[in-house]
Order: structure tokens, then C-alpha cells, then sequence
């Protein structure tokens, strides 16, 4: 990956976030309405997400469900809810994404890019192989090659190979490619992907990563805040960042 293209975006994801929520207010003002007139819990929904180099940070997004208590599916990068959990506005809210909306601020932030791997919760932690922590050396994103090539209905191994393909081959092209069928995906709706990662794409790519540092790195300290945080105590770890690809 390019030293330019990673300023590049970099400073890119920033200016755009800042214009994207200067623009968008009437939608934030508009989704906040929706998410108020609920009456019911935080307009502002918060949770820990696994980013860049294994550092847990809080993702925002407006609140769409009555509880948070919640599963997951270990299969699929799936919440498992009820109709009886998502607010009175929430389906809509998802499907016209409003609801990332809140996002813009993770990218201002640094936490996030428009485009990366999806950050997903630490509970999955347990459930990748060695290979798949090495998605965490980009920045996550509010979109990315898995979301547009089956996001849920891939299974967790499968979504990681297209968040590491994208660490590999990652370009400008690539990431007008990914925004631009992001887009139509939102108009369009999601539907089910048939065609599924070739057996043979996926044990190369664990046989590439099977002795590699920098998914040691990453693990390690996203185990390490698994722990802090299970004990109460927010632990500030410091990545190693000749090992991080930025």
C-alpha cells in the first residue's frame, strides 16, 4: 500500500467526514427526530468495535433498538434480534442507513474511513483464526469489499478474506469501485449473494498468514482489552507501529 494513497485518504476520509456533517445536518436533525419521538433510551447508541491494530474503540450510531441485550451469531456477522427489539422507526433508519449516519464523526475522529474492513464486535475475538487479524491493519470502514460482495449472509471466515484482500490491493479505484456500489446497494436493497470464496482462495491466504507477526501483534492486544475491559478498567495499550500498515 502506497505512502500517498494512505495520506491521501487519510486526509481525504477527514475533510470529507467534516463536509459530510456539515451538509448532512438536516438528516441528522431529521433521524434524531425519528430516534427522540421514541421515547425510549439515548438518542445515541454507543458500542465497542475492534479497529485499527487491535484497539477497541466506540462506534456511534443512532439508536434503533429497545435493548442492546443482545446475541450474535459465531456463523455470520449477525445480530440476533426480534421485530419486537427494533423501534418504531429503527427498520427504516437501517435500511435508508441513516443510522450510520453518526459514523461521519468516527472518520472525523481517525477511528474509522469511509472505506475498510467493518468493524465488528469484540465477542468475535474468540472466533477468528490467526489469519483473519490481519483485516486490522487498516482502519475500518463505514463500507468496504465484504459489505458489497454479501455482507451478513457471508460467513465470518468469508467476510474476512475480502477485508484482507482489500488490505492487500487497496487503491483509489478500488474505493470508488466499493462507494459506488455501496450506493447502490442502498437504493436497491441487499440481497442474498449466491456465489461463495473458492476453497483453494482460502487456504492460500491462511497458508500466506499462518506465520505472520503482525497478526500475533494485533490479537494480542485485543485480547489484552478484552481482559481490561472485563475487569471495568479501560486499558490503554500502545501498538507497535513498525508493524502496523497504516
Amino acid at each position: 500500500m502506497k505512502k500517498s494513497y494512505v495520506y491521501a485518504k487519510y486526509i481525504f476520509d477527514r475533510v470529507a467526514a467534516l463536509f459530510g456533517i456539515l451538509i448532512g445536518a438536516p438528516l441528522f436533525l431529521f433521524a434524531a427526530m425519528l430516534v427522540a419521538s421514541d421515547g425510549r433510551g439515548n438518542v445515541i447508541f454507543r458500542q465497542l468495535r475492534v479497529g485499527r491494530g487491535g484497539k477497541f474503540f466506540y462506534i456511534y450510531k443512532f439508536r434503533t433498538m429497545t435493548s442492546v441485550s443482545v446475541g450474535f451469531s459465531v456463523d455470520k456477522a449477525l445480530i440476533a434480534e426480534s421485530d419486537q427489539n427494533v423501534t418504531r422507526f429503527g427498520k427504516f433508519l437501517r435500511k435508508s442507513k441513516l443510522d450510520e449516519l453518526p459514523q461521519l464523526f468516527n472518520v472525523l475522529k481517525g477511528d474509522m474511513s469511509f472505506v475498510g474492513p467493518r468493524p465488528l464486535l469484540p465477542d468475535y475475538i474468540g472466533v477468528y483464526e490467526r489469519w483473519e487479524f490481519c483485516k486490522f491493519r487498516v482502519r475500518p470502514g463505514l463500507t468496504g469489499l465484504a459489505q458489497v460482495s454479501g455482507n451478513g449472509y457471508l460467513p465470518i471466515a468469508e467476510r474476512s478474506y475480502y477485508d484482507i484482500y482489500y488490505t492487500e490491493n487497496a487503491c483509489v479505484g478500488m474505493d470508488l469501485a466499493i462507494l459506488a456500489k455501496t450506493l447502490i446497494l442502498v437504493l436497491k436493497g441487499e440481497k442474498s449473494r449466491q456465489a461463495r470464496v473458492h476453497q483453494e482462495n482460502m487456504l492460500q491466504i491462511r497458508e500466506k498468514y499462518k506465520d505472520c507477526r503482525e497478526c500475533d501483534i494485533y490479537c494480542r492486544n485485543a485480547l489484552w482489552q478484552v481482559l481490561g475491559y472485563a475487569s471495568g478498567k479501560r486499558m490503554k495499550l500502545k501498538i507497535s507501529e513498525q508493524h502496523v500498515v497504516h
